[in-house]
């Protein structure tokens, strides 16, 4: 149990946002991002719905707190050359966002992980039998999400990111494999 307990805390689960929009700095993946507003005039309503779509994850964090939202206008490139002014909305991390987001991904500042994976219970194990030349043992565990923050109870981020809304619901089973190594068993993710 200690084995899988150990991997799931250096991989607890996490969202991150869309790469879309123009970052505000040299790094593309830093913040703040600018999207263009869907209420841009001269805008059919299959590109009004897909401005909307890409700016919901944004929206759903910056009501949790972790992002700001202000609006602010940019030059976007025209197909035949040329730019032309945009109306956008420039989301940033908040103190709260930047306090949340996860520091173990240096590159990718727009991740958020949310709560601490912890066994109530193996189900039930394999083995060891051998496969590949390996000792491996296949288990079958009961756990829950503790230490949940309070942006992920948040309704509109629970809308938009379904896989908090599924991880949080309560008791989650997971299958693992686990591998005997000269340091003694593994989860197969360490390896």
């Amino acid at each position: 149990m200690s084995v899988i307990g150990h991997y799931l805390t250096k991989t607890p689960p996490c969202i991150t946002l869309p790469q879309h929009g123009w970052s505000g700095s040299d790094d593309e993946q830093d913040f703040p991002v600018i999207l263009a507003s869907p209420a841009e005039p001269d805008l059919s309503e299959a590109e009004r719905r897909e401005r909307r779509e890409d700016m919901a994850p944004y929206e759903a964090l910056a009501s949790a707190g972790l992002l700001s939202a202000t609006p602010k206008g940019f030059d976007e490139r025209q197909p035949g050359g040329g730019t032309r002014r945009v109306a956008g909305i420039a989301f940033d991390l908040t103190d709260a966002g930047k306090a949340a987001r996860d520091k173990r991904r240096a590159g990718d500042s727009a991740t958020f992980c949310y709560g601490t994976p912890t066994i109530d219970d193996i189900l039930r194990y394999s083995g060891p039998t051998e496969a590949v030349g390996m000792k491996v043992s296949q288990v079958r565990y009961r756990y829950h999400l503790a230490d949940l923050p309070d942006w992920a109870t948040n309704a509109k981020v629970r809308e938009i990111f379904p896989d908090i809304r599924r991880e949080t619901a309560g008791p989650q089973e997971r299958d693992a494999t686990l591998i005997l190594t000269n340091e003694g068993w593994k989860h197969q993710g360490e390896l």
